[in-house]
Order: C-alpha cells, then sequence, then structure tokens
C-alpha cells in the first residue's frame, strides 16, 4: 500500500502492453493454420483443454523452481540440470494426458455421445501427439523463465506467469495445427486411395 498510483501503472502498464503484443501470436498462429483447420473443425473442441494442459504444467514447474530458487536449493548455474530433469518429465506428463484423452474421445465416440467423423481415430491421435508436445513445452518454459529472468534482473515471480502463458498458448496453437495439418493430408490421401480402389471403380461403373 505505500506505493505510489503512477509508480504502480508505471510498473504494470509495460508489461501488459508487451503480453497484448505476445497475445497476437496466438492470433497470428491460428491465422497461418487457418485452411488446414477449416479442413478439420472438430479439432478446434480441443484447443482450450490444450492449451491449458500447458499452462498447468508450466505453473507446476514454474511454482517448484521459484520456490527451490528463494531456498537457494538451485542457483543459476543449475539451470541445464532442470533442464535435464523437466524434459522427460514433460514427456511423461504429456503422454500421460494424452492417453487420457484419446480414451476420452473413443469413448465419447463409442458411446454415442458425440460423433468426432469417420476418421475419429486419426482425431484421438492428433490430440493426443498436441498434449504431448504442449506439455513438454510448457514444462520446460516454465522450469527455465525464473532463470532467464533473474539472470536479466527482473523478479521472477512477477511477470513469469504472463509470460509462460503467451508462450504456450502461441506453441500450443501452432502445434495443434501443424498435427491439423498432418492430418488433413493423412485425410486426402486415404480418400485418393478409396476412389482409385479396384472396388470404388466398379462401384461407379
Amino acid at each position: 500500500m505505500e506505493i505510489g498510483f503512477l509508480e504502480m501503472i508505471r510498473k504494470r502498464a509495460g508489461w501488459l502492453c508487451a503480453l497484448f503484443l505476445g497475445e497476437m501470436l496466438t492470433a497470428s498462429a491460428m491465422q497461418h493454420f487457418e485452411s488446414e483447420l477449416e479442413k478439420a473443425v472438430v479439432l478446434t473442441l480441443f484447443i482450450p483443454l490444450i492449451m491449458s494442459s500447458g499452462g498447468n504444467s508450466g505453473s507446476q514447474a514454474t511454482s517448484l523452481i521459484i520456490r527451490a530458487v528463494a531456498l537457494q536449493e538451485v542457483r543459476l548455474r543449475d539451470w541445464w540440470r532442470v533442464a535435464l530433469r523437466e524434459l522427460p518429465t514433460g514427456v511423461m506428463l504429456g503422454s500421460i494426458l494424452g492417453v487420457i484423452g484419446m480414451m476420452r474421445i473413443a469413448l465419447w465416440q463409442n458411446l454415442g455421445i458425440f460423433d468426432y467423423g469417420e476418421h475419429w481415430i486419426l482425431v484421438a491421435c492428433t490430440v493426443g501427439a498436441a498434449l504431448v508436445g504442449i506439455v513438454t513445452f510448457g514444462s520446460l518454459a516454465g522450469s527455465m523463465l525464473p532463470f532467464i529472468l533473474k539472470r536479466m534482473g527482473f523478479d521472477p515471480a512477477e511477470c513469469v506467469g504472463a509470460l509462460r502463458g503467451d508462450a504456450r498458448r502461441c506453441h500450443g496453437a501452432r502445434d495443434l495445427f501443424q498435427h491439423c495439418a498432418g492430418f488433413s493430408a493423412r485425410d486426402a490421401a486415404l480418400s485418393c486411395l478409396i476412389r482409385k480402389s479396384p472396388r470404388a471403380r466398379s462401384r461407379a461403373a
């Protein structure tokens, strides 16, 4: 309560403006893959799920590292050890969430709760792969940002959460849409093979 009003605005406005510009990266990622997204609109249902998973994994890593740095359990020179630990941890955590996500899609499809289309297995694989990628990235970025900000002289607890949120949202959108592009390519190849099969040509005749 001792800080002045203008001083508070000065400290917070700069970060908010920088973060607002960072939010535009997410929109740019979505615009870049707009054509792929139109071919598999069902994947848009999972965008909030995938992005929030990356944020949750990053928040866990960030909280642990900030606490460890504050207690002097970890020093700046230990960043590479933390990275080597967080990388396989993120892959494993992402794999667990990916399996759960794929099971959910399969269950909803087979129980008739929601129809994900004839290629629902590819949709499930796309969501699972995207979860592995975004959770791994979130864990690694969340653990590294406190080291970077502290090295630059900033307070990690003040701005790391917001910066990590922008990074994982942009990466999550890009990761999902890249898998979406692969899904569309496989779908097109499958349709082409079906049209060229002898059985399909005989039916057409």
